[in-house]
C-alpha cells in the first residue's frame, strides 16, 4: 500500500501528459513523417519521396522569398525590442513618481491579443489612416504613401508594430536584472570615482547578462516563428512581400499540400532550434558571476 502512494503525486500529472501528447507531441511526430511524403487532399496515398520536397522549396522563389522576409523580420525585432526594452528599464528603474503606472502603460500592450493589435495598427499604417494624417498636419506630405501596400515598407510595418507588442516585455525582464544588481558595487565605483557611463559599462551591462540572454533568445525565436502579426496585418500582402514561412505553412495546408507544408514546418522548427541553441550558448557564455 505505501509504494501506491509513490505515484499518487505523479498520478496528477497523467492529464496534462495526455493531453501535450494527444494534441502536440503525436501532431509534431506525424508531420516529421508527412514532411517525407507527396502526401495531399489530391494524391490521397503515402508515397514516400525522400528530400525532394526540401529540394522543390529551395528552389521555390516564394518559398525563398518567405525564407528570407523571416529572417529579416527576426534580426530587426530582435535588436529593436532588446535595445528599446533597456532604454525603457533604465530610465523607469530610477525611483519616479510616476514609475509603477509607466511600466503597466509600457507592460499592457504584450497582454493583448496579437490580432486586436494587427487591427489597432491597420488604423495606422493604411493610406487614409492616423500616420499618414499625422505626416500630412506637420506638411510632410511627400513621405505620405501606402505603408502595408508597398513591398519596400511593408516588412518594417510588421516590424514596428511587433516591437511596440513586445519592448514592455523586455522592459520588466531589464528592470528584474537591473534590481538584482547590489547597491554596494555602486557604491563602490563611487568611491572610486566612476561616472555614471563608466558604471554602465563596467557594472551594469555585464551584470545584465542573464537577462539579456532571456530577452534576446525568446526574441529570436519568437521572430522566426512570426505568423499572427503578419496574417493579422497583411496577410503575406502585397503579393508575397510579407510572406513568411509560418504564414506560407498555413496557406499550404489550407490548400491540402500537407507533405510540402510539413517540409516548410520542418524547416522551420531547424532553424528555430539551431538559431536559438547557438545565440543562448554565445550569450550565456558572456555571463559573469557575482
Amino acid at each position: 500500500m505505501n509504494n501506491l502512494y509513490k505515484f499518487y503525486p505523479a498520478s496528477f500529472l497523467v492529464p496534462a501528459v495526455f493531453v501535450f501528447g494527444l494534441f502536440f507531441v503525436l501532431p509534431t511526430i506525424m508531420g516529421f513523417g508527412l514532411a517525407f511524403t507527396q502526401y495531399s487532399v489530391y494524391q490521397q496515398v503515402l508515397t514516400y519521396n525522400g528530400l525532394d520536397n526540401f529540394k522543390y522549396l529551395f528552389q521555390h522563389p516564394q518559398f525563398m522569398s518567405a525564407f528570407w522576409n523571416t529572417i529579416e523580420f527576426a534580426v530587426f525585432s530582435t535588436i529593436l525590442k532588446t535595445v528599446i526594452g533597456l532604454v525603457l528599464a533604465l530610465l523607469l528603474v530610477q525611483p519616479l513618481r510616476s514609475g509603477s503606472l509607466l511600466k503597466t502603460l509600457f507592460y499592457m500592450p504584450c497582454i493583448l491579443s496579437p490580432i486586436i493589435v494587427a487591427i489597432m495598427f491597420q488604423t495606422v499604417f493604411r493610406m487614409d489612416g492616423l500616420l499618414n494624417n499625422f505626416l500630412e498636419l506637420m506638411h510632410l506630405d511627400f513621405l505620405r504613401q501606402d505603408w502595408m501596400g508597398n513591398g519596400k515598407t511593408v516588412m518594417s510595418t510588421i516590424v514596428t508594430m511587433d516591437v511596440w507588442r513586445w519592448s514592455g516585455f523586455n522592459m520588466a525582464i531589464f528592470i528584474a536584472g537591473l534590481q538584482s544588481i547590489p547597491d554596494s558595487f555602486y557604491e563602490a565605483s563611487s568611491i572610486d570615482g566612476a561616472s555614471y557611463w563608466q558604471k554602465m559599462i563596467h557594472i551594469r551591462l555585464p551584470l545584465l547578462m542573464p537577462a539579456l540572454t532571456i530577452n534576446m533568445t525568446s526574441n529570436c525565436i519568437g521572430g522566426l516563428n512570426v505568423f499572427e502579426q503578419v496574417l493579422g496585418l497583411t496577410g503575406g500582402g502585397p503579393g508575397y512581400s510579407s510572406q513568411v514561412i509560418g504564414t506560407m505553412v498555413y496557406q499550404s495546408f489550407s490548400q491540402g499540400y500537407y507533405g510540402k507544408a510539413s517540409a516548410m514546418g520542418m524547416i522551420q522548427i531547424v532553424i528555430t532550434l539551431a538559431l536559438g541553441v547557438l545565440m543562448y550558448r554565445f550569450l550565456s557564455n558572456k555571463e559573469v558571476s557575482y
